[in-house]
C-alpha cells in the first residue's frame, strides 16, 4: 500500500521536460516491479546432483551439476493461460543442468517455455507456442520416447470429455522440429493421440492409448541434437523415414503401478521396434512422500527419432537395450533426495555404460 501511495505522490509532481519524465517512468517501473511479481503465482525448483559415469574401460567421470527453474502460469479473462519458465542449462532440449567447471563461470540462464492456451468450458484446449512440457502436451507412461525435460514448439488441441468411467481423451498437433531459411520445407511433425482412462474398482485403475507421428521432411535432413545413433548417409543425414506407431498401457492398483510403451517404425524394414516395462510404488511418509521405480528398455536404431529420448540413458541414443532403478524419498515437505541408476549396453556392440544420479532437490 505504501508503495502505491508513493508512486501516485511522484505521477502528481513529474515535470513536463523529456529527459525528466524517463526518468520519473524508469523510477515508476522499478518501484510497481514487486506489485507485478506479487500478483504472479511463481514456483521454482533448485536440484544439486552428483553423477558418476563409466562407459566401457573409460575413466570413471564424476561431476556436479546444477539445476534452477522458476516460472508462472496465470489465467486471464476466464479463458487463457499464459504461463512462462526460466531456466538453467544451453540449447539442449533436453537437460537444464549446469555442470559446475571452469574457474568459477557464470553459467546461463534461458527461456523454458513460454505459451498461451485457450481454455473451453468442454474439455477443449488449444495451446500455441513453447509448451509447458511433452507430458502435458501428450499422455505419457515413460520416458522411452520423450526425454521429460522436452518443451515441445508448436500448436496442439487437447481434448478430454471426462463425464465418468471410462474417460476419453484426444491430442493432436503439430510440433515445429526446425525451420530453414533456404529451403520451404520445413522439418515438421504431426501427432495424434486417442486414450481411455477407466477405474474398474475404488483402487485399480486402467489407462491405455495410442499415439501415432508423423515427422515431415526429416529424411534427407540432420535434425539439431541428434544422438547420432539413426541410420545416416555419410554427410549425416537421415535415409529413413520415422513415422511411429505408439500404443501405451498403464494399471494402477492403489500404490503399486506397473506400465508400458511401445514403438513401431513401419518404414523400416528392420531393427524398427521399441518397447519399455516398468513398475513403481509410491506411499507417503511423516515428511513427504516415498517412490521406488524400475524399467527395463529396448529401443532399436531406427524406431524412433534419436533427438528425444531420455538423455540419461546412454545419451538418449536409440539401439540401446538396458535397465534403469531409482529411488526417491521426500525429506520434508519441499526437499527430497533421489538415487537414479541406469546401466545400458548397445545393441550392435558389447560397449555399455553405468551412470549413478544422487540428487538433493528443493521446491518452492
Amino acid at each position: 500500500m505504501r508503495i502505491r501511495k508513493t508512486i501516485k505522490k511522484i505521477k502528481n509532481k513529474m515535470e513536463g521536460n523529456g529527459a525528466s519524465r524517463f526518468d520519473v517512468w524508469l523510477g515508476l517501473l522499478l518501484l510497481s516491479f514487486p506489485i507485478h511479481v506479487q500478483s504472479l503465482p511463481l514456483k521454482g525448483d533448485f536440484r544439486f546432483r552428483i553423477q558418476w559415469e563409466r562407459e566401457n574401460s573409460d575413466a570413471e567421470r564424476v561431476r556436479e551439476r546444477i539445476r534452477f527453474r522458476i516460472g508462472a502460469v496465470k489465467h486471464v479473462d476466464n479463458v487463457w493461460e499464459l504461463g512462462f519458465g526460466l531456466a538453467t542449462g544451453g540449447a539442449n532440449p533436453r537437460s537444464t543442468n549446469e555442470t559446475l567447471e571452469r574457474a568459477f563461470e557464470t553459467p546461463d540462464i534461458r527461456l523454458d517455455y513460454a505459451y498461451a492456451e485457450w481454455m473451453a468450458r468442454n474439455g477443449l484446449s488449444i495451446w500455441f507456442g513453447k509448451y509447458k512440457g511433452i507430458k502435458k502436451a501428450l499422455w505419457l507412461t515413460s520416458d522411452l520416447l520423450w526425454d521429460s525435460d522436452i518443451r515441445p514448439d508448436g500448436v496442439g488441441v487437447k481434448f478430454n470429455m471426462g463425464y465418468g468411467s471410462p474417460d476419453i481423451f484426444a491430442n493432436a498437433g503439430l510440433f515445429v522440429l526446425d525451420e530453414i531459411k533456404s529451403n520451404p520445407h520445413d522439418p515438421l511433425m504431426g501427432y495424434a493421440q486417442m486414450g481411455i482412462k477407466s477405474c474398474l474398482s475404488s483402487d485399480v485403475k486402467f489407462y491405455a492409448g495410442v499415439a501415432y507421428y508423423i515427422p515431415q521432411n526429416v529424411k534427407g535432413y540432420h535434425l539439431k541434437h541428434s544422438s547420432g545413433t539413426n541410420t545416416t548417409d555419410p554427410l549425416g543425414n537421415l535415409i529413413y523415414n520415422y513415422q511411429a506407431l505408439a500404443p501405451s498401457l498403464k494399471l494402477s492398483f492403489g500404490k503399486f503401478s506397473i506400465y508400458s510403451d511401445f514403438v513401431y517404425n513401419p518404414y523400416v524394414s528392420h531393427a524398427n521396434k521399441g518397447y519399455l516395462i516398468g513398475g513403481s510404488f509410491s506411499d507417503k511418509t511423516s515428511v513427504g512422500h516415498f517412490k521406488v521405480k524400475y524399467q527395463f528398455r529396448r529401443l532399436e536404431k531406427d524406431a524412433w527419432l534419436d533427438p528425444f529420448p531420455d538423455s540419461d540413458a546412454y545419451g538418449g541414443g536409440t539401439g540401446v537395450v538396458g535397465h534403469e532403478i531409482e529411488l526417491k524419498l521426500g525429506l520434508t515437505k519441499h526437499a527430497s533426495f533421489a538415487i537414479d541408476f541406469y546401466t545400458m549396453k548397445k545393441l550392435e556392440s558389447n560397449d555399455h555404460q553405468n551412470l549413478i544420479q544422487f540428487d538433493l532437490s528443493w521446491k518452492f
